[in-house]
């Protein structure tokens, strides 16, 4: 993530919890004159969440995919905050090289392929050390299922098939 980025984030953060902070000492000095009123607010505010959650699919589903995007980004948010996107240009030259299909040549499957770093390194965006693989076979090599040099050769018979021109079948 950018520096720049970095810091709105953190600011934000800072002053959301500085504005609660404040909300909830003025609520607490509320809430010890009036306690029967704070429980009766409360209460009318759970059963107002608990009706839409119930009556509005809608919310419902805004509400739950936005815990677990929030509960996602706290779990997976430290593993892949440092890492720089690939280039749009790098990407559409990889996948125009596959022809939009996985570049393993005994895959016979047909969805939108990854792009794989052939070394690990994932600043390494050379176009030899990036290859378009199914999921599946994109699993595959992240567990070992495939060598290296397995793949460098699949990436070089793209190449060479792009050069003639010659189309891929497809099954």
């Amino acid at each position: 993530m950018p520096k720049g980025q970095q810091r709105i984030r953190t600011e934000f953060w800072a002053g959301l919890i500085f504005v609660a902070l404040l909300a909830y000492a003025l609520i607490a000095v509320w809430w010890k004159e009036n306690p029967v009123l704070g429980w009766i607010i409360v209460g009318v505010i759970v059963a107002i969440l608990a009706f839409s959650i119930y009556r509005f699919p809608a919310f419902r589903g805004l509400l739950f995919r936005t815990a677990k995007k929030a509960g996602e980004s706290i779990v997976y948010g430290t593993e892949a905050s440092g890492r720089e996107p690939m280039p749009k240009y790098t990407r559409m030259k990889i996948l125009q090289r596959a022809r939009d299909r996985c570049e393993n040549p005994d895959c016979r499957q047909d969805v939108r392929p990854h792009i794989h770093h052939i070394d690990g390194d994932n600043s390494n965006n050379n176009l030899s050390n990036l290859i378009a693989l199914c999921p599946n076979c994109h699993t595959k090599a992240h567990h070992g299922g495939y060598s290296n040099s397995q793949l460098r050769v699949w990436v070089q018979r793209s190449r060479e098939i792009s050069k003639r021109g010659r189309p891929r079948p497809r099954y």
